[in-house]
């Protein structure tokens, strides 16, 4: 099955992103996120797009299981500090 990306346009297959051990882990972790949130993660995202390339698959797996735990948690620990982070924050964030 071939899906289209409503951002760039990009087709792909479906069949192809869930056999790609990084895709099929980024495609889980995006999964677990939905609504405002999962829009704002995805703009999140592109900051770390290369300027002469794409994202690849690894990174966007990689990033999206560093945030995940945070969300989930709805705080953020740097530098042995613990800061509160709702689900409203991550949102206004974007």
């Amino acid at each position: 099955m071939k899906v289209k990306c409503s951002a760039c346009g990009a087709v792909y297959s479906l069949d192809a992103l869930i056999a790609n051990q990084s895709a099929s882990q980024a495609l889980n972790a995006a999964l677990m996120v939905s609504g405002e949130l999962g829009e704002a993660l995805i703009r999140y995202l592109g900051l770390f797009r290369p300027a002469k390339t794409s994202l690849t698959f690894d990174r966007v797996a990689t990033l999206l299981n560093e945030l995940t735990p945070m969300i989930q948690a709805g705080k953020i620990t740097r530098d042995g500090r613990e800061f509160p982070a709702p689900t409203e924050a991550w949102i206004y964030a974007k």
